[in-house]
């Protein structure tokens, strides 16, 4: 559901069961470009949410709690450690990379030749077919399951219901509007700065300097993301 802004909504139908959840910032597999182990869903955990109104956090803490105990290590990336994401192998080894991991590992190498974590000189090829057969098994939590989602997703279905999933989206502590953190041509980031900045006010100090405090923060979530990503790869 969209208002005249072209901001995104949850379906009221979709939510009207659920407790409040404190949404938070959250990516997608896709920009995270690795697939975290621990969103494997144990298929032995029952379902036991129906005839009852879930609980989101405890549907996140309960239900999507595994371990990668159930996968074999062959289906784990060896620079990430995770679960495999649009893996690629090498033709030396036949061991297999995330690509999006593998690219960054050879992008930091500099000499000519570029070898794999397993010091052989990489060649890209596809992985095998049974490999792909396998990961279409596996069961998944969906990225923003933290902020409410409860959909299981195949591994082949993961990108396309991300792109869509309406708790990616955050709600405005200001205006209390659910905006959308992806990137869009039509609808500009949703800017707290701007939304606090457009609240009447008699132009007091204490509004300016609550300006300045949001720039302040808003700089500090840069840095901490990027440093974010830098302990992921290393």
């Amino acid at each position: 559901m969209t208002d005249r802004t072209g901001l995104v909504f949850p379906d009221r139908l979709q939510l009207c069961f659920e407790k409040p959840v404190q949404r938070i910032q959250l990516q997608s597999t896709v920009e995270l470009g690795y697939l975290d182990s621990s969103r494997v869903i144990n298929d032995s955990q029952p379902n036991n949410h129906r005839g009852r109104k879930p609980d989101p956090q405890e549907y996140y803490r309960k239900s999507f709690t595994t371990t990668t105990t159930n996968v074999d290590q062959e289906y784990l990336c060896t620079i990430c450690h995770n679960i495999l994401w649009k893996p690629v192998s090498c033709s030396s080894c036949e061991n297999s990379f995330c690509s999006s991991c593998i690219q960054t590992w050879l992008t930091k190498q500099q000499n000519p030749v570029k070898l794999c974590p397993f010091k052989c000189e990489y060649k890209q090829k596809r992985v095998p077919p049974i490999l792909n057969t396998f990961l279409s098994k596996l069961i998944f939590s969906c990225a923003f399951a933290q902020n409410g989602c409860q959909e299981q997703l195949n591994y082949d279905s993961i990108e396309n219901h991300e792109q869509q999933c309406v708790y990616e989206q955050q709600q405005c502590p200001l205006c209390q509007q659910f905006y959308s953190n992806r990137y869009s041509k039509i609808q500009p980031p949703h800017d707290l700065k701007q939304c606090f900045a457009q609240i009447p006010h008699d132009g007091s100090i204490a509004q300016t300097m609550c300006v300045k405090l949001l720039e302040v923060i808003q700089e500090q979530d840069k840095r901490i993301k990027i440093l974010e990503d830098k302990i992921t790869m290393m």
